[in-house]
């Protein structure tokens, strides 16, 4: 929900806070998918959650093995826009990256070195 709404650029505080209280509930049963979509949407607008972004993290951290190019490449552009600095996750992102550089796409491969960049990893 919170993707869709940050696609069209909706910016409903109130239901977003909402969402974060319900993702946070759950949060560990959320796939690098979710988790990702989850950090582009704050980022996308802008939005600032501290809480929310903290369990991203550690969720992010216990399942980045399975993180996929998007995966990585969602999570560390919105963590570079939303100057989210976390030491270990930015260095497991790109950890991750090297192992599967290959199947990256031009633009998951760009996202990726510019926002690990921008956050001096």
């Amino acid at each position: 929900m919170a993707w869709a709404f940050s696609s069209l650029g909706v910016q409903d505080t109130p239901l977003l806070t909402s969402i974060s209280a319900a993702a946070l509930r759950i949060i560990t049963q959320f796939n690098p998918q979710n988790l990702s979509n989850t950090s582009w949407a704050w980022a996308t607008l802008a939005m600032e959650d501290q809480p929310l972004f903290n369990a991203l993290s550690s969720a992010a951290m216990a399942s980045i093995a399975d993180y996929l190019p998007q995966n990585i490449s969602n999570t560390s552009w919105s963590i570079a826009i939303l100057a989210f600095l976390d030491e270990p996750l930015l260095s497991s992102l790109a950890s991750q990256a090297i192992t599967s550089l290959l199947l990256f796409s031009p633009q998951d491969l760009s996202n990726t070195a510019w926002a690990l960049s921008h956050m001096r990893v």
